[in-house]
């Protein structure tokens, strides 16, 4: 399955961490927004890996959205995305 990941955090040091780990298992599409491929299982690792990631961050906000098949084929984006065209998948 796919899923979208998005975060606003605003401690540089804190963002920059999350970044850096979202390049490593994710394609990013836009400053702070991330797809990637991958099953629940890998995902519940991937979420306890931010969770931890964002431990000392004031208010941060992050999202994880899964997209069905219907979903994706309706996404919608203007603009080229941030990094070339490529799936990033967790298996």
């Amino acid at each position: 399955m796919r899923y979208i990941i998005c975060y606003d955090i605003s401690e540089n040091p804190v963002r920059k961490r999350i970044a850096k780990y979202l390049e490593s298992v994710a394609w990013r599409i836009q400053c702070s927004v991330f797809t990637c491929e991958g099953s629940e299982a890998k995902m519940h690792v991937v979420k306890n890996r931010l969770r931890a990631l964002i431990e000392s961050a004031e208010s941060p906000r992050l999202l994880i959205a899964p997209l069905c098949s219907a979903c994706e084929s309706k996404l919608w984006q203007i603009g080229e995305a941030r990094e070339p065209e490529q799936a990033a998948y967790i298996v």
